[in-house]
């Protein structure tokens, strides 16, 4: 739980180090322009579109990413499967009380 918890937070710090310097980029003014052009006069809309609706798509995206990272198990072939030796261990169980 605490080393999911530190990647998560590694992950969040990176994630707004690197959006960060995008915010700054020249074009953003032209895309701006372009997007809330048509909403000209609509402030309360903009602000719904700006604080709620952009924020909840980026962060669905950003928590399917961060998520698939957590979650991603390593290929270990050097080492048995976890199920196989679980199986393993079933059949055994299942011989001892057989034999009793």
């Amino acid at each position: 739980w605490l080393a999911q918890t530190g990647m998560y937070l590694m992950m969040m710090v990176i994630q707004k180090l690197s959006v960060a310097p995008l915010v700054l980029l020249p074009f953003w003014t032209s895309f701006r322009k372009l997007v809330f052009g048509p909403l000209q006069g609509h402030e309360k809309l903009e602000v719904i579109i700006v604080m709620l609706i952009i924020p909840f798509f980026v962060n669905v995206f950003m928590f399917w990413v961060q998520d698939n990272i957590l979650m991603k198990k390593p290929k270990r072939e050097d080492s048995p499967n976890f199920e196989s030796g679980l199986n393993l261990l079933q059949a055994e169980e299942v011989e001892l009380r057989e034999e009793c």
